[in-house]
């Protein structure tokens, strides 16, 4: 893994007043956590930056020289913080280490070469994963995993259990988590569709006043049956009149 030696500074104070101050000047406030106590510090936000552009991105090694004239602290990226509109630094936290003692990051993963899926048998190449989880000693970190995938052939999938990793990293991802793939295009166009809502598919909810799926209309065009006159409900197709209040005595039947 690449090292980089970079200046920082001590800082006794903190709060938005005193990194709004830092970062006026052209540094940003910087946490550093791990082998010892939390501290303070400040960097520059150019060198800061330039560090992590080199081949290994942010995974590289930094040694930190806070001008004591002590031995230098080996620190990794841990957190960064950028402005939402500008892209600016405006914040980072290390993580010190022990060279000594492996740790674990996640580093992307390279694919080289033409599947031989694809370049003589039509398929499409479909990749599932970018980074992988792994654990090795910090001077084995490599700036990326190169996954050679000439050799992956159509309808076929590996896992994280099928990638070759250099010597001295553990992988640290289940075994069986899809990488990349090899499939026609037709089945890629068959799995997006059966992924993509279907109009009229079961379980749509139907327009308003069309019968459920599998029910009938309801009688008379699917319109309720208006009220009789005198504003009574009329009696139902088939049915009887509702009973009223039978007329007493003699007077029974007649008009």
């Amino acid at each position: 893994m690449e090292t980089i030696e970079i200046k920082v500074d001590k800082r006794a104070e903190a709060g938005k007043k005193s990194s709004s101050t830092l970062r006026r000047g052209g540094s940003i406030p910087v946490v550093i956590y791990g082998l010892g106590k939390s501290q303070k510090l400040s960097v520059n936000a150019y060198n800061f930056r330039k560090a992590l552009s080199g081949p290994g991105g942010t995974n590289v090694i930094l040694k930190l020289d806070l001008g004591d004239g002590k031995t230098l602290h080996n620190a990794m990226l841990k957190e960064i913080q950028y402005h939402p509109i500008t892209e600016a630094l405006i914040h980072a936290d290390l993580l010190e280490i022990d060279m000594n003692k492996a740790i674990r990051v996640k580093l992307p993963l390279e694919f080289k070469g033409d599947p031989v899926g694809v370049k003589l048998k039509g398929g499409e190449m479909r990749v599932h994963m970018r980074r992988m989880d792994v654990e090795c000693l910090p001077s084995a970190i490599p700036s990326a995993i190169v996954v050679d995938v000439s050799s992956l052939d159509l309808n076929k999938i590996w896992h994280v259990s099928d990638v070759a990793v250099p010597a001295g990293i553990t992988k640290k991802d289940l075994a069986t988590a899809a990488v990349v793939s090899c499939m026609t295009i037709k089945e890629i166009k068959e799995e997006v569709a059966a992924v993509a809502p279907v109009e009229g598919a079961e379980g749509a909810a139907p327009a308003e006043g069309a019968p459920a799926a599998g029910g009938k209309a309801p009688a008379g065009g699917g319109k309720a049956a208006a009220p009789a006159a005198g504003g009574k409900t009329a009696p139902t197709a088939g049915g009887k009149a509702p009973a009223g209040k039978a007329p007493a005595g003699k007077d029974a039947g007649k008009k």
